[in-house]
This record gives C-alpha cells, structure tokens and sequence, in this order.
C-alpha cells in the first residue's frame, strides 16, 4: 500500500507573492482585468471578486434573476510561482480536482507590452471573422445526413485552433503575471446564501490561491507518478482546504474516468 512516505508534504509550502511582486502587480493593475472593471468590488492584493450581472438590460424573471447575478472570485501569481505547465492552463493534470469552487472557469495572463497585446487581440478577432464568413466553413454547419455533426466539430476545432494560436503567441510575448478565476454561476449556487456574500467569496479565492500553489510545489513528482502517488498527492491538497467545496462537471468527470 503506498503511502505518504516519501512524498513530499505540500503543508506550509505554499509562498505566498513577495512585497517586491506585489508592488510590481499594483503599478499594472489599472490597465488589467478584473482590477480595472467597475463592477469589481474587492480589489485587495493579488485577488479580487466581481459581481457578474447578466440581467442587465433584460427584463425581470422574478426569481430567476438571481441565477444571472453571480460573484466571481481571482486571483494573479506572479509566473515564478507557477510551473509553465499552468499557464493559460487551466485544465492542466489535476487542476479539475482542485477544491476550488465549481473548477477554474478563467485564466490568463498579463503581458508587459500591452500594444503588442492589443495587436495580436486585433488580428485574433480577424481570424475569427474570417473563418466565421469563409463559406466552406459555413457551408459545415449547414451540412445535414450521417456526418453532419462530424462536420459541424470540424468548424469549432478550428475556431479552437484559433484560440490556441492566440494563447501559444501571448506567450511569446513578455509577462510577469498569471491570473485564475471561479464563478459562483453553477447549479444551485442560487440558493446558497453563503455565495452572496462577496468577502466569503474571496476566502474562496483565497483558498484557490492556496491550492494553486500546493499543487505547483509537488507538481514536478506529480507528473512523474504513478496513479497510485497522483491520487496520494492530490488527495493531501484537497485535506488541506479549509472550506469544502465541489471541484465542477468537469472535474467530476475526469474523476469518474479515471483522467487527470
């Protein structure tokens, strides 16, 4: 039976961001999202929480309302504290398993040149457009008989092509910063009275921040275990949480499956 032993522990190894990273993150966070969004209403430190609101500008649904008004809780690490695996990553081995609430639903990260991210954001959007209007692609979605939903994934694969071209020439591109981020828009998550408050919602993001960095000091022996140590490693993660929570579907289901 394997044990813990030999393994290293992830208690009291996750390090938080220095005084020297904070500073450097608090001169950029104007000019970053979700600091600089107004609907931000904890912005402390490295992590913030936004109340999302998708009611606006619709008319009321009565009780329903309240599914489309949601927190959402994040947090930025400096890209020293991460392994490059984790970065735009957010469905690296075993971040699903996480005890974060609902699974990491946000990633990105925060490129010191910001023209030059704006230039690529612009030709992405360009990509999209013209696979969006090339009719041959168009013509995929249309298709109809035995291979039509074949097809039809063939459009999305390469709008998804797209999106990984993006990420992998943002990396390319300097940064000093990663960012993670959860929603409290699942199922059920409107009738638990605890979510509408945004300071719970941030010991959420706290405790995101601190799963984060357990996983990210094991991951090197995570990778190269076996089942048997992945399981062990993980498990001793999840322990460490001081608030239980659900991983997400998607979670759920590389659990089931026995997936990482």
């Amino acid at each position: 039976m394997l044990t813990l032993h030999g393994l290293n522990h992830t208690k009291n190894k996750n390090k938080g961001m220095t005084d020297e990273h904070l500073q450097q993150l608090e001169l950029i966070k104007k000019d970053h999202y979700p600091f600089n969004h107004k609907a931000t209403v904890i912005n402390r430190g490295n992590k913030a929480v936004m109340l999302n609101d998708l009611t606006k500008g619709m008319p009321s649904m009565g009780k329903f309302d309240r599914m489309l008004k949601f927190y959402c809780g994040y947090v930025v690490l400096h890209r020293s504290q991460v392994p490059h695996d984790f970065v735009l990553r957010n469905d690296a081995p075993g971040m699903g398993l996480l005890n974060i609430h609902g699974g990491i639903t946000w990633d990105d990260i925060y490129n010191t040149d910001l023209k030059a991210a704006e230039e690529l954001l612009k030709e992405c959007r360009a990509k999209h457009e013209a696979h969006s209007n090339d009719e041959a692609q168009k013509t995929l979605l249309r298709s109809k008989g035995e291979k039509a939903i074949d097809k039809a994934f063939n459009y999305f694969d390469r709008k998804e092509d797209i999106v990984n071209w993006y990420d992998d020439q943002r990396m390319l591109l300097d940064y000093n910063f990663v960012a993670y981020g959860f929603d409290c828009g699942h199922a059920g998550d409107e009738n638990n009275e605890a979510l509408q408050d945004p300071e719970y919602v941030f010991k959420l993001t706290e405790q995101m921040e601190l799963q984060i960095l357990s996983l990210a000091s094991v991951w090197e022996q995570f990778k190269a275990g076996g089942d048997e140590t992945k399981e062990i490693l993980i498990n001793n993660i999840i322990k460490e949480a001081f608030i239980e929570t659900n991983p997400g579907l998607i979670g759920l289901l590389k659990r089931m499956s026995g997936e990482w």
